[in-house]
């Protein structure tokens, strides 16, 4: 499943307050587990797979009909590819067939009880590469990665003496980053072997990938990019807020000593941008989001670009993503506004039972937002829209 690429308002969120409007409902509604961290979602082959009372489900994409349950409990996230499914739980992995959920495999895998996240046991992390499944684990002397086929024979080991744990990141091909969330270090392995391509510390979370370059931001303040073809760091220092960037193809949009500042990574040229409003998302499509008291505005990054208003409201915004060149926008009431980046149009409003969202996905002519409301988790799909030619 392709994550869309999630940018959270830079300000603190407040109650919104809308006016009620007519909407599309949804093509379906499921309940499915909750996990904050991570929406726990794969995809392959029109089927999402995600845990449901703690047993791994599998779901039609285009109905939202339960196509089988499994007594299996992930631990974490599982990935889906070649016509099977592979699952961690406390004690290793399980792959399954993904046609019927039967088990075709369990492995049990070495693992330490020192965890890098105070108060939880690590358990393995997973992730497709081309030619099967990786699975990584923390053991005493280490990080352990292992390559397996789809059906689960074991294709290779490595062993790292130090290696960053807490989440797999895959980063397009057969490039894998593992990371510790809030922790600082990232490295980079070949899926296809599990050679270490790649390696850097004091970054926070990734904010852009254009083909074999990687940004991230800095923990202190920055963005730092990574060449995966030379393992070459470039680094951009100074008074980036922390959190406050993003970046598409090799340009960034951050805040700079409380300034929005469009920055080119490659030849280090800064330019404030003056805008009317609170910057929330992008860039995407080489535009950026724009919230004012009456709704969200899109501009284009050139300096005197005129807002153009694409979804009006009242109140804040609690989500903003973009899927290419459609973006969405997620209220505190179930709204989402969906909308084409390039035209600075709508193209509709999604009506959800949702109150706050874990994240959005897309596959094929399939969007996903996986939500919350009164303690409730859903997985909400609609219809994967497309823009048109100006």
């Amino acid at each position: 499943m392709r994550r869309v690429f999630v940018s959270v308002a830079l300000a603190a969120m407040l109650p919104s307050t809308v006016s009620a409007s007519g909407g599309t409902a949804p093509r379906w509604i499921a309940p499915i587990d909750s996990r904050t961290t991570d929406q726990w979602l794969s995809e392959d082959r029109g089927v999402v797979y995600g845990a449901r009372s703690g047993q791994l489900v599998a779901l039609d994409m285009r109905t939202g009909r339960t196509l089988w349950t499994s007594r299996v409990q992930p631990a974490t996230k599982s990935a889906a590819r070649g016509g099977a499914v592979v699952t961690p739980t406390e004690t290793g992995i399980v792959f399954l067939r993904a046609r019927d959920g039967s088990v075709l495999r369990r492995v049990r895998l070495p693992q330490s009880d020192r965890s890098p996240i105070a108060g939880e046991r690590p358990v393995p992390i997973v992730a497709t590469a081309s030619n099967g499944f990786v699975s990584v684990t923390q053991t005493d002397t280490g990080v352990e990665a292992r390559g397996w086929t789809f059906d689960g024979r074991p294709r290779w080991t490595r062993h790292y003496g130090w290696a960053p744990f807490g989440t797999l990141l895959p980063l397009g091909g057969d490039a894998i980053g593992l990371t510790v969330p809030g922790g600082g270090n990232v490295l980079v392995i070949d899926g296809h072997d599990g050679r270490a391509v790649a390696a850097t510390d004091g970054v926070d979370s990734l904010i852009g990938a254009d083909g074999r370059y990687l940004w991230f931001n800095v923990v202190g303040g920055g963005i730092k990019g990574i060449d995966l073809d030379t393992n070459r760091s470039l680094a951009l220092h100074g008074s980036i807020v922390r959190g406050a960037a993003r970046v598409e193809h090799g340009i960034a949009i951050a805040v700079v000593d409380g300034r929005l500042t469009r920055l080119d990574l490659t030849t280090g040229k800064t330019q404030a941008l003056h805008v009317d409003g609170r910057w929330i998302g992008g860039p995407s499509d080489g535009r950026i989001f724009i919230e004012r008291g009456d709704g969200v505005y899109v501009r284009a990054l050139a300096q005197n670009a005129k807002q153009r208003r694409v979804a009006r409201y009242t109140g804040d915004a609690r989500l903003v993503a973009a899927d290419r060149s459609v973006g969405m926008i997620a209220m505190e009431d179930g709204r989402i506004f969906v909308v084409d980046v390039a035209n600075a149009r709508p193209l509709a409003t999604i009506d959800t039972p949702c109150s706050s969202y874990e994240g959005f996905a897309a596959s094929a002519d399939t969007t996903l937002v996986h939500c919350d409301r009164a303690g409730v988790s859903q997985l909400i799909a609609f219809n994967r829209y497309a823009t048109s030619a100006p």
